[in-house]
């Protein structure tokens, strides 16, 4: 009997190295960024009691004065670290309201999942320290946009102990500047709205995009607008200011909205 339970454990035991060091080749099975719409998960949940005075960073091409609609930007998550064996991340993009934001595509060493969502590093790049991406910005005025990366030191040891975690996150990204000549070509009546209100518009826009921010950023409503069906219902909206931004494919105009 317990020749047969020895011989099942040395059966087994190659299949739990492999679990192990299938994730070196990047964990897709879950985000884990330790984003807020992650909720907070990262590779804690398995890897941890190891220090290798580990730090990351977040960096990009972003402008300080913000981002571009339907841009694509670089993105580069690098780890500073001393004497791991193995290194990976995974990074993601999401607004005020911890919704995913843009979509990713994969550099060197990397590869993407979650539709596009979520980046993660593959078999290839678990020995670099830093991992270049291209953002897309999302093609309508999200607000206020801020990156999360988890990134894992180990030790190569085939286990998921003696590995250090640490996440980062970058300064949210707000969409570019407004310009205050083409806002003057909407207007919005009647401000104060009860119930809802009306976008005045050029002819020239065959339809808008128009999404509602609260005084924190959260994106409370996202609509599509024609110059000939321009009536927007806020009536479920809580009385307050707003800020409301009317993307279309010239610019961006912002406005104040204030519902009673």
């Amino acid at each position: 009997m317990k020749k047969n339970y020895l011989f099942k454990l040395l059966l087994l035991a190659p299949v739990a190295s492999l679990l192990f060091l299938s994730f070196s080749s990047g964990y897709t099975s879950a985000s884990i960024t330790g984003s807020p719409g992650d909720g907070g998960s990262t590779c804690t949940q398995c890897h941890g009691g190891g220090n290798f005075n580990a730090s990351a960073t977040i960096t990009s091409n972003i402008p300080a004065g913000g981002y571009a609609l339907n841009t694509a930007y670089n993105v580069t998550v690098t780890i500073t670290q001393s004497g791991s064996s193995k290194r990976g991340f995974q990074l993601t993009a999401e607004n005020a309201s911890n919704v995913k934001v843009g979509n990713f595509t994969a550099g060197t060493g990397s590869q993407v999942f979650n539709s596009g969502k979520t980046v993660t590093h593959t078999t290839a790049g678990n020995v670099q320290t830093s991992w270049t991406v291209t953002w897309t910005s999302p093609a309508t005025d999200q607000g206020p946009v801020r990156f999360y990366a988890a990134v894992n030191c180990t030790n190569g040891n085939g286990g998921t102990n003696g590995d250090q975690v640490v996440v980062t996150e970058s300064a949210p990204f707000s969409v570019l500047g407004v310009d205050d000549f083409f806002s003057k070509q909407f207007s919005i009546h009647p401000n104060p709205a009860e119930g809802e209100f009306v976008i005045d518009m050029p002819n020239a826009f065959s339809k808008v995009d128009v999404s509602i921010f609260d005084y924190l950023g959260r994106i409370v409503s996202n609509q599509t607008i024609s110059s000939t069906n321009n009536t927007i219902n806020v009536s479920l909206l809580n009385s307050g200011n707003y800020i409301l931004y009317i993307a279309t494919e010239e610019g961006v105009a912002k406005k104040q909205l204030v519902i009673k």
